[in-house]
């Protein structure tokens, strides 16, 4: 059973690269189910340590994806770990000249 459906998955994946105009609509709601669950299963979960080449391999390859912001089932796929505009509002308060008094 393993075999006939690798075999089913390798030809459905042969006919997606080889039209190259395949769509989600053409590929079976099975099959796609199938490849769904093993994209999760191999994905960087939460806690993973990656190293730097590793983190921008991982970008660079999200870059050009359609949907990089949540996985084949529709869940996201990234979590803000931090607010940028908090971080440059706080930043900039640094930056900025302030006139304080001199008190005698």
């Amino acid at each position: 059973m393993k075999r006939l459906l690798a075999s089913l998955l390798q030809e459905v994946v042969r006919q997606i690269l080889d039209t190259k105009v395949a769509t989600i609509n053409s590929v079976p709601k099975a099959i796609f189910n199938i490849l769904a669950s093993q994209a999760c299963r191999g994905a960087v979960k939460f806690g993973h340590e990656l190293s730097l080449q590793q983190c921008e391999l991982l970008i660079s390859r999200l870059k050009r994806c359609k949907t990089p912001f949540q996985c084949a089932h529709g869940r996201p796929s990234l979590v803000p770990l931090v607010d940028l505009n908090a971080i440059r509002a706080r930043t900039d308060i640094f930056h900025r000249k302030v006139f304080i008094p001199q008190v005698n």
